[in-house]
């Protein structure tokens, strides 16, 4: 997987409503790239990814918009990025 690839997820889960909202394709680059780097310093299961995606929303938006974002969102967005990450 490289980074298009997780943008593509990313974009198409459009966790706070951007994309939809006709902003650019690449609104979710800064958050993308932290995900991206994450999970190439360390092996994680889903639950770690979920945490470590709250972590990123909460510092690039705040937590009440990371809260914001169901359970259920954060972690079928989780499973779908390390199903493709382990092809």
């Amino acid at each position: 997987m490289n980074i298009e690839d997780l943008t593509q997820i990313v974009n198409k889960y459009d966790l706070l409503g951007f994309i939809e909202g006709g902003a650019p394709d690449d609104e979710y680059q800064p958050e993308i790239a932290d995900i991206f780097v994450a999970l190439r310093k360390k092996s994680m299961d889903e639950t770690e990814l979920v945490e470590k995606m709250k972590e990123i929303f909460t510092r690039w938006f705040n937590a009440s918009t990371a809260n914001s974002i169901s359970a259920e969102v954060y972690k079928n967005l989780a499973h779908e990025i390390l199903t493709e990450w382990k092809r």
